[in-house]
């Protein structure tokens, strides 16, 4: 964000609406399952900065350390689950050779 700030300054400000948007004017879900959806997202497309921040940002919320462990281990276990799906076709070649 820093670097974007001094290419494009004028975007902190929405940066800063989009996050107030989704944490407190949308109400649907509360706001530690957004802290953990955010959490298993940035850890399932293999950001480490945004990963970290966002546990920072968890914890700092109240959200708990076994909270924020378990979402790791579901994101863990999806992905595994999508290791299989992506090599069906293969798989599947293999077993039909």
């Amino acid at each position: 964000m820093v670097l974007m700030s001094k290419l494009i300054p004028e975007w902190i400000p929405r940066q800063a609406q989009e996050r107030k948007f989704i944490m407190e004017d949308l109400k649907h879900i509360p706001p530690k399952y957004k802290h953990l959806i955010m959490i298993a997202a940035s850890a399932a497309v293999g950001c480490h900065l945004c990963t970290e921040t966002f546990i920072k940002l968890a914890d700092r919320a109240g959200v708990t350390k076994e909270e924020i462990a378990e979402a790791i281990l579901a994101t863990r276990f999806a992905l595994a689950s999508t290791t299989f799906a992506t090599a069906i076709e293969g798989m599947d070649y293999l077993v039909k050779k």
